[in-house]
């Protein structure tokens, strides 16, 4: 889609703006002028091969002329051509994805590593706070693990596999945690910790 803009002198100037095509594009991270499927293309191309191939074969027992024949096996070996480059040309785009999103992911990892290095002593008095106020709710060491675990983001079902124990044990621990703390969700569990340490909106 294309809108106009006034420019200082007066005149209207195109304005590209994004389009859903463009909008994929950028998450699919693939070049915009093979957006349509390569599987599509490979496919019409080993489709016309095929199809070719066997109309040469009906030619040459009819008895069509030599030329005939040799224009169809020219467009058969184009069909093939076709449909291998397609197919080398999606996985040299595919590999490229895959690299660029493993680059994306080694950053993150620094860049978690070089957080986590800088606010080590921080991170640490925090769990020895919390853990202080698990003594302070008296809670179990199996619910103050249970606690822990539901801060750190994980769910009843991923707590349970951690834990090797039912998803119906988790619940009652889950009960028990909310019963003795005066909380009565996961949001307030997280936020009597961590509230306090965000800077105020």
């Amino acid at each position: 889609m294309t809108a106009r803009k006034k420019t200082s002198g007066g005149g209207d100037v195109p304005e590209k703006r994004d389009t859903a095509n463009d909008a994929r594009v950028r998450v699919l991270g693939v070049d915009r002028n093979f957006i349509v499927s390569p599987w599509a293309f490979a496919a019409l191309f080993l489709f016309i091969a095929l199809f070719l191939v066997e109309d040469v074969r009906e030619d040459l027992k009819s008895g069509s002329t030599l030329f005939h024949v040799a224009w169809e096996s020219c467009v058969i070996l184009l069909s093939f051509f076709g449909f291998f480059g397609t197919i080398f040309k999606a996985a040299r785009s595919f590999k490229t994805n895959l690299e660029a999103s493993k680059a994306n992911e080694d950053v993150l990892h620094q860049e978690l590593s070089v957080w986590k290095a800088d606010n080590a002593k921080f991170v640490h008095g925090l769990a020895e706070s919390i853990d202080r106020q698990f003594v302070l709710w008296k809670l179990t060491a199996a619910e103050r693990d249970v606690a822990l675990l539901m801060i750190k983001g994980f769910s009843t079902k991923e707590i349970a596999d951690l834990r090797k124990t039912a998803e119906k044990t988790v619940r009652l621990q889950v009960s028990a945690i909310f019963s003795k703390s005066g909380l009565q969700s996961r949001t307030q569990l997280l936020a009597y910790f961590i509230e306090d340490l965000l800077p105020s909106t």
